[in-house]
């Protein structure tokens, strides 16, 4: 799991995930909107909850509850992210997608590797299906956090200095409007030195240059003059 003092990180994890129940669970009804209301005091198997990923750690690697997907990191999503990477608005399903995306990714893979072993043939149907779509989903997140939406990312960000992108920043991840704000900087720095450093470079060339030139009235100095400068002053003393 992720570093505990990463507060995206910890952010990250509270991607809720839909999920069964494969047991009763006593004092837990309130996990089921369904029940409020109703005086019952256990959750009943096979109850569809959502618990956010940090909650799901250990009660999927113990069989406690089967794992789903959400309905963002499903095929359909998939498909639309991967036809229109630059398109989509990440941010609106999940201010830190590709992070969530990810760690739901590892606890499936996971928690399928450690219950498969001990599951019936039917079960191990499922749980195997369930983990080639996270195997799907990790390739889908890695083609479009490196490929068109990075370029656009830092197109916008190197050309776009002084302009308003509010409008296109909105639809970034956390991680992508830092990448974003790097390159701004380093455009900004760029164009500043193009203005203003170039000048003081050339304006310091030219003062070196003539603080090291020969006076306008300075007389070349060779020995018949050195010689009679001498005689001068040897006839003042």
């Amino acid at each position: 799991m992720p570093n505990y003092y990463d507060v995206d990180a910890i952010l990250a994890e509270e991607e809720l995930v839909p999920c069964s129940t494969n047991f009763d669970f006593s004092y837990l009804a309130h996990l089921d909107p369904d029940l409020h209301g109703t005086g019952k005091h256990y959750l009943p198997e096979g109850s569809r909850v959502k618990l956010p990923l940090w909650a799901l750690d250990k009660w999927a690697s113990l069989d406690f509850v089967n794992i789903g997907i959400p309905r963002h990191y499903q095929r359909k999503a998939r498909e639309r992210l991967e036809a229109a990477p630059s398109e989509v608005n990440l941010r609106k399903r999940n201010e830190r997608y590709f992070m969530a995306g990810r760690f739901l990714v590892d606890l499936i893979e996971t928690s399928v590797q450690k219950v498969s072993k001990s599951a019936a043939s039917s079960r191990r149907d499922r749980l195997e299906q369930v983990a080639l779509e996270a195997k799907k989903l990790r390739n889908t997140l890695l083609k479009t956090y490196t490929g068109e939406r990075l370029r656009q990312t830092l197109d916008w960000s190197l050309s776009s200095v002084g302009d308003d992108v509010t409008s296109y920043t909105n639809q970034l991840t956390e991680m992508e409007r830092r990448l974003f704000q790097s390159g701004a900087v380093a455009a900004t720095a760029n164009l500043r030195w193009r203005v203003h450093g170039k000048s003081r470079w050339l304006i310091r060339s030219q003062t070196d240059n003539n603080n090291t030139r020969p006076p306008k009235n300075a007389r070349p100095v060779t020995p018949e003059t050195e010689q009679q400068e001498n005689d001068n002053k040897r006839q003042k003393r």
